[in-house]
């Protein structure tokens, strides 16, 4: 995924549009502005992380046959539209065609900057969503990966409550697979066939959240969305106090009432709420509801930072590989003793987020250059820890060097030298 995102902006008046661009440009987006829809649509591919920004009324191709190609090759890129012609039905055909929003000319350029970087977020997110669903549908049985006892029991807490239905908070630092915990949940239970969708706690206030929740006439609220299956309450922690009530009031009622609607339906949705730091402390500090943790906390898992889980980080390293190999049509380049050594030494502060780029680099043979090994090859603290892991994966898995050398993401032969090295014995470690 590219790490700085691209702004389409689609206009045929060529004044508007330089004002735009400029616009954008000052509000530090990268731009690329097209003055018909087709020379743009040549611009897209999938999974790029991209938003468009387009007029309707064009000459040639129009807005609305512009978003319908665009969602006909990735149907998650966010598209906002800009207009002088607008009108009621305009905006809400627009909206219900799949736009992300719609701005009526003359608007102010903080609003548009506003607005695309709500777009921006919202791709972002999509982007990292469908690399986890790719992660969960690539990797074995149950793509959680790792060899720690603490994954071993993520992974059975995660089945019984997904059969469950609890409601559930994952805690967790940045980066250690809290929205792949979620989806897991969603993706092992009976709502499987069922959406998981994601509200970012952060960008909720006072003034939004119950169009957030509950929906306009003109589009589906977050609950409509997920009726059935998962509700995603990401960065819990960053919710604001003011808003919470909504929420303790949602999880009391259990209940779904539409903008204009004379009725109200049951609410049948699982919560996961993420979080960064632990709900019932920050309760017990006043910096989060206590009742709406209570609420809220049918369960709590907790994932432990890599540094934390070292057995963990080479088997998650090769997962990882493989993805970037099948990614990039690549051989997966051979893994070196410098950098093994960097693997197990360094901290890993943005836990596996951190550990798929150094991954991915690796792939495309690009973290040899710079300082990156610089403090990490070959001191005791590296030979005593590789010796300790080594004797682990021999005794856990009996003696199988082929296996244990996959475990490592590398060749028998530099296996056997390490063997060699640290005096192992490999058929010693066999029915232990």
């Amino acid at each position: 995924m590219d790490k700085e995102p691209l702004i389409l902006l689609v206009d045929d008046d060529q004044e508007l549009r330089l004002a735009c661009q400029q616009g954008l440009d000052l509000a530090g987006f990268r731009v690329e502005a097209h003055a018909v829809a087709q020379s743009a649509l040549d611009r897209l591919t999938p999974n790029l992380h991209i938003v468009i920004v387009s007029d309707i009324r064009m000459p040639g191709m129009d807005g609305f046959a512009f978003v319908q190609q665009v969602r006909n090759m990735d149907p998650e890129i966010p598209i906002v539209f800009i207009t002088g012609h607008a009108n009621a039905p305009m905006a809400v055909a627009a909206l219900k065609g799949g736009a992300f929003d719609f701005l009526t000319k003359p608007f102010a350029m903080s609003d548009l900057a506003a607005t695309v970087g709500q777009a921006v977020g919202q791709r972002k997110k999509a982007l990292e969503n469908r690399w986890l669903q790719q992660l969960a549908n690539d990797y074995g049985d149950h793509p959680l990966v790792g060899h720690s006892q603490c994954v071993e029991q993520l992974r059975r807490d995660i089945d019984a409550l997904a059969h469950a239905g609890l409601d559930t908070v994952v805690v967790g630092e940045t980066g250690v697979g809290k929205e792949l915990v979620a989806r897991l949940l969603q993706r092992r239970g009976p709502r499987r066939q069922k959406a998981l969708v994601t509200i970012n706690c952060a960008s909720l206030n006072d003034g939004n959240v119950d169009e957030v929740l509950f929906g306009s006439p003109v589009r589906p609220g977050k609950l409509e969305q997920a009726q059935g299956g998962v509700l995603l309450l990401d960065e819990m922690d960053s919710m604001p106090i003011s808003v919470q009530p909504h929420f303790l009031r949602l999880l009391e009622d259990r209940v779904l009432a539409r903008p204009g609607a004379r009725h109200v339906e049951p609410l049948d949705i699982q919560f996961v709420a993420s979080a960064k730091v632990d709900l019932k402390e920050a309760a017990e500090r006043r910096l989060f509801r206590s009742d709406l943790y209570y609420r809220l906390a049918g369960a709590t898992i907790i994932i432990p930072p890599l540094r934390e889980r070292p057995e963990d980080i080479l088997p998650i390293f090769a997962t990882f590989c493989g993805l970037a190999a099948d990614e990039f049509n690549r051989e997966i380049p051979i893994t070196s003793d410098d950098v093994l050594a960097y693997l197990l030494t360094h901290h890993w502060p943005g836990n596996a987020h951190e550990l798929r780029h150094f991954a991915f680099r690796h792939v495309l043979c690009i973290n040899k250059s710079g300082s990156e090994f610089e403090t990490s090859c070959f001191n005791d603290k590296v030979a005593l820890f590789e010796k300790a892991l080594i004797e682990k994966y021999l005794r856990e898995h009996g003696g199988d060097v082929s296996l244990v050398a996959e475990i490592f993401a590398m060749p028998r032969k530099t296996l056997y030298d390490k063997l060699k090295k640290y005096n192992f014995d490999s058929k010693s470690y066999r029915n232990t």
